[in-house]
């Protein structure tokens, strides 16, 4: 029964946020059997994918494990290239491929590899392969996003058979989650009397060609196991599992003495063999399991047994009830209710999603935390670095609108912390001052080896920027501009005006010859340099002027925005830069529609850019065709599908924003709630392949980050509602975030708006687009006073904590309870061309 403290008041909705999330419960009636298919949990450093193939398994990774290793290449320099460029005289960047290849007698990987920690397992079996074996029943999953837990339930054989030899079922319950306090994985086994042949607590390092085998222990008391692993870049890290004995007992059926024997639940021993140690057991148990790294601590091996030590000290119930409480007051501070139950449920994982994956720096890389073994001599996983033409970015962009700005903080010190090397390795490279971030970055900061043709990308820093910019630009916060955001984007802007020069032409600065997004070719004035870096100039503009430092570099960065780039323009449309050549699909490069991306995250305002923005847009959509769940976008998804999405929402296309929603999710959604980079639709006839493929965060949150906008824009300093939601929907939110550290509340019934509330955090005047569109609109203060305004854009002034309610003359709206049965269930969706998704599963 949810509790009044679960109980949230959001403007007039009076929100049981407990039973609305609880409802969002992802529920596989048949367990996932591999890691792929999992459901995931995490704390934002330590990742968790839970499934259970036979009996049960956890996946364990941790953001710092991974081989750092890169090939020792000889870059050259940015002037060695345009000299070399013109030597050859060349228009793309390809011949550094050939200039700047790893040597042949280099053995390591192309690129820093993450490598999982190590598997978990709780065997309720002797053997699984055996004669005698049980046969697998069926595993039960359900991931509760209120509670940030993996609750599994096994039907399996009594281990005793009954007078006529029949084997009675039973039941065992298992709870799991991962800790936000520490780096510790907790799991409760309970109602486990009897389980078939008692239990074995495995710690498992698969093998791995590129390690030395790991280093296996266990103390005297015989509740703790472990190991100690080096890689070959010469860190180390170390897992260790501790258990504790919770009672229950073990009942066996003595053939010789014809008796059913029943035993106190204890644990029996400690045995190790290969790759893995493990504890036999009977009875309940707790478990935990603790992880750390050399880049935490000198000796990771006594760190993790410490965090365990400390976990089995404090114990399972305070561990859990302290985590609880955290999750409670995360999902109180926003709400959402969607008038398709599944969007609505994908919107509150993406949030989920969010909370689990940002937690300290650094932040985790393309594959977010959720990732494992495969069946290969090297195990290693997709690149242990971060892509910076939007991909690592993306994860962190939501977190605002949906009000939780804390989540950009280990973001923002992720990129802070490297600041001090990029600004060597920009000087090294450019000759230059201030910080160019590299397309891709490593966790600890530094350029690994990448696509030489692709290196000298360079907007890496002003993608990064924009978070910062945005962190201000939702919360208003000064200390965090100062403390956080200045530092940073100082040194970005340092280098752009320092790689500027102006012309005399045209008395306008231009960029020196850089490779824009995805493209691999220098051109001058690239469109995400040219949209990205003026937001950053007027922040660092504002801030140094606000905090009275950096004078000289001031006057400087003022210059530069009075005599700044026109926007790179072909054919009446935007383009990637103004020497990127009209054909350049004949070289072998992809053509993207990435250029609208940078122009929607700078928040844009010129109508004469927006013109081009249509301009550029309209020929690759096709408004009002596809206007039911069907196929009208089915190849527009990924990437390209939310920077068209964005662009469409923002002009107003409403009636074409649910399809291509209905298409990114026919093309992508799996039964766990993630998505992946690529396209799964179409692709394979495996009836698996949704569960076999793997997945990137940064999809997911642009579905979240779409879904927020379809319910409430604020991008260009006025507040517009359910801008993307059409016909006669009901739908609701509470406390979404706009600009200018405001938060927002509002209703729909049946396609009409029922009232806003906003509530002022720090103060200063909240625009809001006219709801009612002609009506006069009533503006109620929370000390009762109102007042009568009308116009297009309602503009209050607000004090900062001052609540403002607004609903149309002559309304008398009243609180409305919110609330459900709190009952989770499998969401289905069906396509014309019978493609069936899912999220979670039925019973099969």
């Amino acid at each position: 029964m949810t509790t009044r403290q679960q109980r949230r008041k959001f403007g007039l909705l009076d929100v049981d946020v407990e039973s609305v999330v609880r409802k969002q419960s992802i529920v596989y009636e048949n367990a996932a059997t591999c890691w792929q298919d999992g459901h995931i949990l995490g704390n934002g450093d330590m990742g968790v994918v839970s499934y259970a193939p036979y009996n049960l398994e956890w996946t364990v990774n941790k953001i710092d494990v991974f081989d750092s290793r890169t090939p020792p290449v000889k870059r050259l320099t940015y002037s060695d290239v345009r000299e070399e460029g013109r030597k050859r005289k060349a228009i793309n960047l390809l011949f550094l491929d050939e200039l700047e290849k790893p040597p042949a007698n280099y053995r390591g990987p192309g690129e820093p590899l993450l490598k999982s920690c190590g598997l978990v397992k709780i065997r309720t079996a002797a053997n699984e392969c055996s004669w005698g074996a049980p046969p697998p029943y069926q595993i039960r999953q359900t991931l509760s996003l209120w509670e940030a837990k993996n609750r599994l339930e096994l039907r399996l054989p009594d281990s005793a058979p009954d007078a006529r030899g029949r084997h009675t079922a039973t039941s065992i319950a298992v709870e799991c989650f991962v800790s936000r306090e520490s780096n510790l994985f907790a799991v409760r086994m309970a109602n486990a009397s009897p389980p078939f042949w008692g239990m074995k607590v495995e710690l498992c390092r698969p093998y791995d060609g590129d390690y030395v085998g790991a280093d296996f222990g266990s103390d005297a008391k015989r509740q703790m196991i472990w190991f100690n692993q080096k890689l070959p870049d010469g860190t180390s890290y170390a897992m260790a599992i501790g258990v504790i004995q919770k009672g229950g007992s073990f009942r066996y059926y003595e053939p010789f003495s014809k008796r059913h024997i029943t035993e106190p639940g204890r644990i029996i021993g400690i045995e190790q063999k290969g790759d893995r140690i493990w504890i036999n057991l009977t009875g309940n148990v707790d478990v935990f399991v603790g992880v750390a790294t050399s880049y935490e601590t000198e000796d990771p091996l006594s760190a993790a047994k410490a965090i365990v030590a400390k976990g089995m000290r404090t114990g399972y119930d305070l561990l859990e009830r302290n985590h609880r409480r955290w999750w409670a007051e995360f999902w109180k501070k926003s709400f959402i209710q969607f008038h398709d139950p599944l969007i609505e449920q994908l919107w509150y994982f993406g949030v989920y999603q969010a909370g689990s994956s940002l937690g300290r720096a650094p932040v985790p890389g393309l594959c977010g935390l959720w990732y494992g073994y495969h069946d290969l001599p090297v195990q290693g996983f997709f690149w242990a670095v971060y892509t910076l033409d939007q991909n690592v970015q993306l994860q962190t962009f939501p977190v605002f609108a949906v009000n939780h700005p804390e989540l950009a903080l280990p973001f923002m010190d992720t990129f802070l912390n490297a600041l001090p090397r990029t600004i060597k390795e920009t000087k090294a490279l450019f000759q230059l001052p201030g910080a160019r971030y590299p397309l891709e970055m490593g966790f600890m900061g530094g350029e690994p080896f990448f696509s030489p043709c692709y290196r000298f990308y360079g907007a890496g820093g002003l993608f990064c920027g924009m978070i910062y910019e945005w962190a201000y630009r939702y919360t208003q916060d000064r200390k965090l501009l100062k403390e956080k955001i200045y530092p940073f984007l100082k040194e970005v802007v340092r280098f752009h005006v320092a790689f500027m020069e102006i012309r005399k032409n045209d008395e306008r600065y231009h960029t020196q010859p850089i490779v824009p997004e995805e493209i691999r070719t220098l051109t001058r004035d690239p469109i995400d340099i040219v949209s990205m870096l003026k937001p950053c100039l007027k922040l660092v503009i504002e801030a140094s002027e606000m905090f009275g430092m950096d004078e000289t570099d001031r006057e400087k960065w003022k210059d530069v925005l009075k005599h700044y780039p026109a926007y790179p323009v072909r054919n009446g449309m935007l383009a990637d830069g103004i020497d990127v050549p009209p054909d350049y699909e004949r070289l072998g490069l992809k053509a993207w529609v990435s250029r609208l991306l940078p122009v929607n995250l700078a928040h844009e305002k010129d109508p004469e850019v927006w013109g081009l923005v249509r301009k550029t847009l309209d020929p690759r959509i096709k408004p009002g065709r596809y206007t039911e769940k069907c196929m009208g976008y089915k190849n527009d998804c990924g990437d390209s599908w939310w920077w068209i999405t964005l662009a469409m929402l923002r002009f107003g296309m409403k009636a074409d924003i649910l399809p291509r929603l209905y298409g990114q999710i026919r093309c992508g959604l799996k039964p766990s709630g993630l998505m992946p980079h690529i396209k799964v639709a179409d692709t394979s006839k495996n009836p698996r392949y949704r569960d076999l493929v793997v997945t990137t965060p940064e999809i997911n949150s642009a579905v979240t980050m779409v879904v927020t906008e379809m319910l409430m824009q604020s991008y260009n300093g006025i507040i517009q509602l359910f801008p993307g939601v059409n016909g006669k929907a009901t739908t609701r939110f509470g406390d979404l975030r706009a600009e200018g550290a405001f938060l927002v509340s509002a209703e729909m019934v049946r396609g009409r708006i029922t009232f806003v509330s906003i509530e002022a955090e720090v103060g200063g005047a909240a625009r809001v687009q006219n709801p009612w569109k002609g009506k006069r609109v009533v503006v109620k203060r929370a000390d009762g006073k109102q007042e009568t305004v009308h116009g297009d854009i309602v503009e209050i002034a607000m004090a900062k904590g001052e609540i403002a309610t607004l609903f149309p003359k002559g309304a008398k709206p009243k609180i409305k309870r919110i609330f459900t049965d709190g009952k989770p269930s499998v969401k289905t969706m069906k396509f014309k061309d019978g493609t069936v998704v899912s999220l979670g599963k039925k019973a099969t």
